[in-house]
């Protein structure tokens, strides 16, 4: 009888073993998926901010005669806006200041480099006609420099309220 007591231990021992064992897979198995899935969101991440910075550098490229007007306190129209900068810097090739106001920036593409120089020589110095207020002008890279400090008020925010 003592025999097959020490006999049904040794299993119950094996089996508490082999439990254990299994467990202890399992918990490694956890850790390497977690492991698994952390480096593939950080290579998600790196991919997407290089992503991001190749636009940016593109923007920087194809943008070069391209300044950013904001400030704009009334619904100032846009043929008046245009005459201004092409009186006072030179021929414009394109023009957007539909989504133009107090806060939000609008754009004009000048012909020549020496025309945007001017059109930010005269920053703060515009005054809006009708607004009274100075006109905000900046080339790209204070744009994108802008932009990001958005961003940034923006996640500060939601981490504030969430």
């Amino acid at each position: 009888a003592g025999a097959k007591a020490k006999e049904m231990d040794k299993e119950k021992e094996k089996a508490r073993m082999d439990e254990k064992g299994k467990r202890e897979q399992e918990k490694e198995r956890r850790r390497e998926e977690r492991e698994r899935l952390r480096r593939e969101a950080e290579l998600a991440m790196q991919e997407r901010r290089r992503e991001f910075e190749q636009r940016r550098a593109k923007e920087r490229e194809e943008w070069v005669n391209r300044v950013w007007i904001k400030g704009i306190a009334n619904p100032t129209s846009e043929r008046e806006v245009y005459e201004l900068f092409v009186v006072k810097c030179g021929p414009i090739y394109e023009m957007n200041m539909e989504q133009s106001t107090m806060d939000r920036f609008g754009w004009i593409e000048f012909t020549s480099a020496e025309a945007r120089q001017a059109a930010l020589d005269m920053n703060d110095k515009v005054i809006d006609q009708l607004g009274n207020t100075p006109l905000v002008v900046v080339d790209v890279a204070e744009k994108h420099r802008l932009d990001d400090e958005r961003r940034r008020e923006r996640k500060r925010a939601a981490q504030d309220q969430g």
